[in-house]
């Protein structure tokens, strides 16, 4: 049984603090505690135990702040809302990267490290993390390892992907809320399947990682942008490329058209707003660009095989 907690103590410099964490959950024959020993520029964090997994539902409240820390654990991230950037420090050099809504991150804890929110868009994020006895649960804990071997983080960045790991972080945290038996099978489960869906993007992108710049810049503004009028000769304007040039081009590296691509990333959003908002279908396909809710509607049903009302009835 998981004991439900609410305020876990820890210390800097000797001096007892509280930090508040919505939904931590510890296993009984812990009795953690989050020390902080500072040094001159980083804090180390460390809790007490071994073979553990947590899992934190983070919110971030306004003028939030985080000093670099590391800790002796992993940490795997699901950027559920807001904007930011995370930031290490690595053989004497500050790496930044951009931290938006459905991005996953994987890290090594050892390496320095802070998030920072955008003004006026804290970030809210669910964080599994674990130590390196219970990731050697993992039977390719090797590939983790492996693709951590130099100290980055592996993020991934297309919603396209991103968006269906989602559900499995969700699940984790209802296994860890629940009080059934049976639940260290079914988290353990769950985060080899996360891994593993993660180590292959990571493979999947390492091959991507020639991909035209001028398309990705593009990629990029469409993950961002999605709601907006979006349009090939603006696209293609961006690209610096006719737009000949950048269909073709575009075809090339993602495999889709460029309006397969938006509707894509458009009918995602809507999946998710139909099941877990009670905004109207008219309402969803404005939000998500879509004038026109006829066009939206056969669009949403080439790609789900059924209309927005009867998807949102399964969850219902």
């Amino acid at each position: 049984m998981f004991q439900d907690l609410y305020q876990v103590p820890y210390r800097i410099s000797g001096h007892l603090k509280i930090i508040y964490w919505k939904n931590l959950w510890y296993p009984p024959f812990q009795q953690s505690i989050l020390r902080i020993m500072e040094n001159p520029r980083i804090e180390t964090m460390e809790i007490e135990g071994e073979d553990f997994l947590y899992i934190l539902d983070s919110r971030h409240k306004g003028n939030y702040t985080m000093d670099y820390h590391r800790h002796d654990f992993f940490e795997l991230t699901f950027v559920v809302e807001g904007n930011g950037i995370c930031q290490e420090l690595k053989n004497g050099e500050r790496r930044k990267h951009d931290m938006h809504r459905d991005y996953v991150i994987l890290r090594d804890g050892r390496i320095p490290h802070r998030t920072q929110d955008a003004p006026g868009s804290p970030l809210e994020q669910l964080i599994v993390i674990f130590d390196d006895a219970y990731m050697r649960r993992v039977p390719d804990h090797g590939l983790v390892l492996e693709a951590l071997k130099d100290g980055d983080p592996l993020i991934l960045t297309d919603p396209l992907y991103t968006r269906q790991l989602k559900p499995l972080f969700r699940e984790i945290l209802k296994e860890m809320r629940d009080r059934s038996g049976g639940k260290d099978s079914q988290v353990l489960a769950l985060l080899i399947r996360l891994l593993v869906l993660i180590i292959r993007a990571g493979e999947q992108n390492r091959k991507l990682s020639s991909r035209d710049l001028r398309i990705e810049r593009v990629l990029e503004h469409m993950r961002q942008n999605f709601f907006l009028n979006l349009n090939l000769p603006a696209a293609a304007e961006l690209s610096n490329l006719s737009q000949r040039q950048f269909s073709d081009l575009f075809k090339k590296e993602t495999g889709k058209t460029f309006t397969e691509y938006l509707n894509g990333i458009r009918i995602e959003r809507a999946k998710e707003a139909l099941k877990d908002s009670s905004l109207s279908i008219t309402e969803i396909a404005f939000e998500i660009g879509y004038d026109d809710l006829s066009y939206f509607t056969r669009r949403f049903k080439a790609a789900a095989g059924m209309t927005p009302r009867a998807y949102r009835k399964q969850f219902r």
